[in-house]
């Protein structure tokens, strides 16, 4: 009977332990299988997601030399697909001497490269969409970027103060090139860019002092506020036919710039996107501009010649302000509003053409101007002028008007200015 008993409880023991170890089995797999956290393989951290079989890694500091980063990792058994590299995952890691980025990789977080000093070249797979701000900024030795052909963002300061990168490529697949995208790329020297691209945002190329064309693919609608200041080796810029706007300092500063075509499909034009242009001598104002902005020539000495569209109706303060070698400037029949110190300090201007609807001339508007000798003023009404003061200052000019005209002129405060009034030969 005892050994019948002892026999019982032993067969119990082995069932009971038997049962342990199965679901002990069973729950470590469940747990591998349920895992939602960090993980460390291969030195680098990732944030695991198991039962999406997705990883995004975190961590990658301790990596160095030649980095490729795996499409997949391995947990438990379970396969998990990097899709996403973290925030700041190889901030400053100077070890690092190149990447390449797989195709699984879709998205690049803020700031993920940043600083690392001795990285020399990227690979930017075709699964990425979106180049987070800052991701390789201050990248002293980033010299080869190539960028994937699903990219359509590149982000804020991608680029930013890299001063080794020597030239780009930019895929049709790029519709936005965010601000600062390439800021202080000081050897940034050849580009070529995508013809998808819609915007180019504020200040995207700034300082980029080596770069010496730019051609504006027909996609683009939108050049940003200071997009390309003080990009001083730029001589010369084509663009193209879907640009719509040109914000304010778009080219301040290219001093190497000597001659612009603005395009009649561009329509809005904002202050000073040309001022500062020292080797500038000839522009051309399309069709699709009205209005001429403030200061968006002041300070292009060696500007000789302008012509200006007959669409424009209005010309801002200071618009061609300080243009020392203009000699001679016509102001289209529509005009009606020529705005304060708008051609003052043009020290060469010798000849005036006023068109037919000119109303009113400032005592400013040609401040300085002291070598004018013709105004020829084609306007049925006498514009007005300055009740105090002339607003031409050098009294020997003449001023030429319709001969039906010439008694009106003779009896005007605006006649007084000159010397010689007479009617023009037709």
């Amino acid at each position: 009977m005892r050994k019948s008993i002892k026999t019982l409880l032993a067969f119990c023991v082995v069932v009971t332990l038997s049962f342990v170890v199965s679901c002990g089995s069973d729950d470590d797999n469940s747990y591998e299988k349920s895992f939602i956290g960090l993980q460390k393989i291969d030195n680098i951290l990732y944030f695991l997601n198991v039962p999406e079989h997705t990883a995004e890694i975190r961590d990658g500091k301790e990596l160095s030399g030649m980095v490729s980063i795996p499409s997949s990792v391995v947990f438990g058994g379970e396969t998990c697909i990097v899709n996403s590299i973290g925030t700041e995952a190889f901030y400053r890691n100077a070890n690092i001497t190149s990447v390449v980025i797989p195709s699984s990789v879709n998205s690049i977080g803020r700031s993920v490269f940043d600083e690392c000093s001795n990285l020399k070249s990227v690979t930017i797979g075709d699964g990425v969409e979106i180049i987070g701000s800052n991701v390789f900024s201050n990248c002293n030795s980033l010299s080869s970027v190539t960028i994937g052909n699903r990219v359509a963002t590149i982000g804020f300061g991608a680029f930013a103060e890299c001063p080794n990168l020597s030239s780009i490529i930019i895929p049709d697949c790029v519709e936005t090139i965010k601000g600062a995208a390439f800021r202080n790329c000081t050897a940034l020297k050849t580009m070529s860019l995508g013809n998808g691209i819609k915007s180019i945002e504020e200040g995207a190329f700034t300082r980029c002092t080596q770069l010496e064309s730019i051609t504006i693919p027909n996609s683009v609608e939108l050049l940003g506020k200071n997009s390309f200041e003080g990009c001083t080796a730029l001589k010369s810029i084509s663009l193209g036919s879907g640009l719509k706007s040109i914000k304010e300092w778009a080219f301040l500063e290219c001093t190497h710039l000597e001659s612009i075509i603005i395009p009649d499909n561009v329509t809005e034009l904002g202050e000073g996107i040309f001022a500062y242009c020292n080797s500038l001598n000839s522009v051309t104002i399309g069709k699709g501009i009205t209005s001429i902005p403030e200061r968006l020539f002041d300070f292009c000495p060696n500007l000789t010649s302008v012509s200006i569209s007959d669409n424009v109706v209005s010309i801002g303060m200071e618009a061609f302000a300080n243009c020392e070698s203009l000699n001679s400037i016509t102001i289209p029949d529509n005009v009606s509003d020529v705005g304060i110190y708008a051609f003052a300090g043009c020290s060469s201007l010798t000849t005036i053409v006023l068109g037919k609807n000119i109303s009113r001339i400032d005592e400013t508007t040609f401040a300085g101007c002291k070598l004018i000798k013709d105004v020829y003023c084609y306007a049925a009404i006498v514009p007005d002028v300055p009740t105090v003061g002339y607003f031409i200052e050098n009294r020997d000019a003449t001023l030429h008007v319709p001969a039906a005209l010439l008694d009106l002129y003779k009896n005007s405060i605006f006649g007084h200015n000159f010397k010689n009034i007479v009617a023009i030969e037709e």
